[in-house]
């Protein structure tokens, strides 16, 4: 009897569909809301990387804040997710922009989009103060363990960040200024905040954001090696793309994220779902 009863139970969920709304795409079953929290160890220090998927579960696009005090960006994450599902990636330490850990008697400090190259690892925590190669090995196993995981099998990269009026925004790109060399293109409107702001590694997503009329940046392909997860991504031909809002401004990065939507749905493929097209 219980067996029968098991058996009807996943035949009735099976057999109910879910569709994002303007989506052509069917799964045979809406997918829960799932949370996860792992630890990893940075010398005497653990760091923790929280994962959140929603409805549409698929791993091939990764949402992902590597500054904990980046809230603003986080939150909108999280409204995009439980609209139009995805899995975000996003780092728990304590709560700060830095990661800081111990390491014999000395404590080391590290921007934690500043650890996926050996050359940026070196050339942050010296910029931090103090720089040891033991160190600095225990920071490139975890931004291993993050670009495992998280990274290196993705269709798409979509990161979250803020920033501080007028300490960096779009026009920190613009000619003469100190990321010009670090952009190929760069187009700004001029009725939006320049705090507000969208990079990107790939040419055609550049254009289509161009199109509708969005602060956004090309980065070079010939940028500087700062260690930051867009030249990884952009070495490894992984498309890339950073929401860049002001600290506050939730409802300009959210307007961002969302406008997107047809970008990042196109790099969506389902897995393990046995989904079908609707006709």
């Amino acid at each position: 009897m219980l067996k029968f009863f098991i058996t009807s139970l996943f035949f009735l969920v099976s057999s109910v569909t879910f569709s994002q709304d303007t989506d052509n795409i069917k799964t045979s079953f809406p997918l829960p809301d799932t949370n996860n929290i792992q630890q990893y160890f940075i010398g005497g220090d653990s760091v923790g990387i929280y994962t959140r998927c929603s409805l549409l579960c698929d791993s091939n696009i990764t949402f992902i804040q590597l500054h904990e005090d980046e809230t603003t960006g986080i939150d909108a994450a999280e409204e995009y997710l439980m609209t139009h599902g995805g899995f975000l990636v996003q780092l728990k330490h304590t709560g700060k922009r830095l990661v800081n850990f111990k390491l014999g008697n000395q404590v080391f400090n590290v921007d934690p989009n500043r650890i996926f190259s050996r050359v940026g690892i070196k050339n942050n925590m010296t910029k931090l103060a103090l720089y040891k190669p033991e160190a600095a090995k225990q920071v490139n196993v975890f931004a291993n363990n993050i670009l495992k995981n998280y990274v290196n099998d993705k269709k798409l990269i979509v990161a979250l960040h803020n920033n501080t009026e007028e300490k960096f925004s779009i026009l920190s790109y613009e000619k003469g200024m100190p990321e010009a060399p670090n952009a190929a293109e760069v187009f700004i409107n001029d009725d939006m905040d320049p705090d507000d702001f969208i990079l990107t590694t790939d040419t055609s997503i550049y254009r289509k954001i161009k199109d509708k009329n969005i602060n956004v940046v090309l980065q070079s392909s010939k940028a500087k090696d700062d260690g930051s997860l867009s030249v990884y991504a952009q070495r490894k031909k992984i498309p890339y793309i950073n929401i860049e809002a002001q600290h506050g401004h939730l409802d300009e990065q959210k307007q961002m994220l969302f406008a997107l939507k047809d970008i990042i749905e196109g790099y969506r493929e389902l897995v393990d779902l046995n989904y079908v097209e609707d006709k």
